[in-house]
């Protein structure tokens, strides 16, 4: 038994199709149709083409005439039509997978992009869909034309004479079951490319995004030779399949040209012994002509179609992944002291090594804490737990008094402002980069979180001011500037719990100051974590967590610290040095 390679992705893939499916299946069989009959009418006109000239009757040249007059004419009126119903179908169908590639992403955990390289998820998305796009353009309608074209030439061929037609199945059965044995293969090297070809998109993506160290480090030479390996790879995968479709489409040409070589001779021979005319030979011909070139298409469709199944089979991997898991949303009450607990939290990226190891602390309402140690202690891996964008392997983590798994991601991040060491612009205005803080916000409201991070007077000397484009990564705005920009998206989300992490890394000691004088009047009456490193920046936090190897090793506030003389006072001496 033979496996029917792909079934199940393009079965998949045909779900999509499903609302428009009755114009897209006019459209694909009117323009199958129409492109295939009018090769089937010229076997009719070469037959009353060659009677005419033995009868030497005008009559039948104008019958002729009329016939494929009236065909082009219709084609030309109809066949605009099929296209516009089956292309609209299709577009609409990709604009909808497109969109769920898309919300999906959105869906996805962090762990997925901890793992996943961008260049990736970016191939998936753009590749994939296009040659996807494929199966329901270039296949199938070749598919379709190419089964018009050749049973229409078949029965009518049966019609003229029978003999000849049932030896032309007998080779149509042989060549489907050779293109049956290459299809698997193909459809092997199809998978192996598109993997490769997201390789390769990842090291072009790493190339541009770290292009001034490149040029810095002068390692251009290096990078060349990595992408050309993965280049390499790709091109040899597509000759290797190249070469697969070359044998089978040369095995289709021998075997349809001894079909027709064989109608050919075995006509001539009716024709000597009056069985059949010389006119209708002529059709027949042709008609077998018309069956060769079926079947010549039919490994050039099997391969086409493969290649668009290996790639929708990619896309349905990234839609079948799991999701952020789904919570139902839970009465949040902010006014509960605790705010935060970790109670002997456990958490491993791979599930050997524990980043966090029992950890315990509690953070009490309306209070800045601070988490300082060695660089991999696990500082800001808990701001990420208590974001939800991890799930802790052992023990518990309390917002308000309950576990911070009965709350929906939605509550969680709602009731948290998040400022990470390196915060992300969108190629978009300052104005609109500020508002993803809260959409809902009105420009005066945004005029104002900016005048609190100390970053309005930098906006308003920009020529655009508030409405100036940012740059791809922020480019055109100094690093300092920038964080500050994301400094007040947070201000204007103006949640009950800010976490920052690293926030103030990436200013000067003059922009550090206004940000610091900012906090201590915006972050009133709030709980504020801080991840810090440049320990200045925290020795007025109500409460300093010392954490090492996933543990808190000390825990008090700069003086109570200092006074132990512990690693915290280490820490401190080792910055003073």
């Amino acid at each position: 038994m033979f496996k029917l390679i792909g079934i199940n992705e393009f079965k998949r893939l045909m779900s999509y199709m499903k609302p428009r499916m009755k114009s897209y299946l006019i459209g694909l069989f009117g323009q199958g149709i129409g492109n295939a009959i009018i090769y089937i009418i010229l076997a009719f006109v070469l037959k009353d083409l060659v009677q005419a000239a033995d009868e030497g009757n005008m009559s039948i040249i104008f019958q002729s005439l009329k016939l494929i007059g009236s065909t082009v004419l219709l084609l030309v009126i109809f066949l605009p039509i099929f296209f516009y119903y089956y292309k609209k179908a299709v577009r609409t169908t990709m604009v909808e997978i497109k969109k769920e590639v898309f919300d999906k992403i959105q869906k996805l955990p962090i762990e997925y992009f901890d793992k996943n390289h961008s260049g990736n998820i970016i191939s998936r998305f753009n590749n994939d869909t296009l040659l996807a796009e494929k199966a329901f353009t270039e296949g199938l309608r070749e598919i379709i034309t190419t089964a018009v074209l050749g049973i229409g030439s078949a029965v009518i061929m049966f019609l003229m004479d029978w003999k000849i037609t049932l030896a032309l199945l007998g080779l149509g059965l042989l060549l489907s079951v050779i293109n049956m044995r290459f299809a698997e293969p193909i459809r092997n090297l199809s998978d192996k490319i598109q993997t490769h070809n997201g390789l390769l998109t990842e090291r072009f993506t790493d190339q541009l995004a770290g292009f001034f160290i490149v040029k810095m480090f002068k390692t251009e030479n290096i990078v060349k030779k990595r992408f050309i390996k993965y280049n390499n790879e790709v091109t040899g995968l597509a000759i290797e399949r190249v070469n697969k479709t070359a044998v089978l489409e040369g095995t289709n040409f021998f075997l349809s040209m001894i079909g027709f070589a064989g109608s050919l001779i075995i006509g001539t021979i009716m024709v000597i012994r009056g069985e059949i005319e010389f006119a209708t030979l002529a059709a027949i011909v042709q008609l077998q002509l018309n069956i060769s070139d079926a079947f010549l298409s039919v490994g050039r469709c099997f391969s086409t179609l493969q290649i668009s199944l290996a790639s929708a089979g990619r896309i349905f991997e990234l839609l079948d992944m799991d999701e952020e898991a789904y919570r139902v949303k839970s009465e949040l009450i902010s006014d509960i002291s605790p705010v935060i607990e970790f109670k002997d939290t456990v958490y491993s990226y791979n599930g050997i090594d524990n980043v966090l190891d029992k950890i315990s602390l509690t953070i009490s309402k309306g209070n800045t804490v601070a988490f300082v140690g060695p660089s991999g202690g696990g500082k800001s891996t808990l701001l990420k737990l208590i974001l939800g964008f991890y799930t802790a392997n052992e023990g518990a983590i309390n917002l308000y008094g309950k576990s911070l798994y009965e709350y929906s991601f939605e509550e969680i991040r709602d009731s948290i402002a998040y400022v990470p060491q390196e915060s992300y612009l969108f190629s978009d205005t300052i104005k609109e980069n500020i508002r993803y803080g809260r959409y809902d916000a009105t420009d005066e409201e945004i005029y104002n979180a900016a005048k609190s991070a100390n970053v309005h007077d930098f906006i308003e000397t920009l020529p655009n001011g508030y409405d100036t484009i940012v740059e791809e990564g922020g480019k055109n705005i100094s690093g300092g500037q920038r964080q500050r920009i994301a400094i007040a998206r947070a201000f204007l989300k103006n949640s009950p719990i800010i976490l920052l992490d690293e926030a103030t890394s990436a200013l000067d000691t003059e922009n550090e100051q206004k940000i610091k004088m900012a906090l201590e009047s915006l972050m009133k009456g709030k709980t504020v974590i801080v991840v810090a490193h440049r320990l200045s920046t925290i020795k007025n936090a109500d409460k300093i967590f010392v954490i090492d190897g996933g543990r808190v090793v000390e825990e008090g506030n700069h003086n109570e610290l200092i006074g132990r003389e512990g690693m915290y006072c280490g820490l401190i001496h080792s910055q003073i040095k």
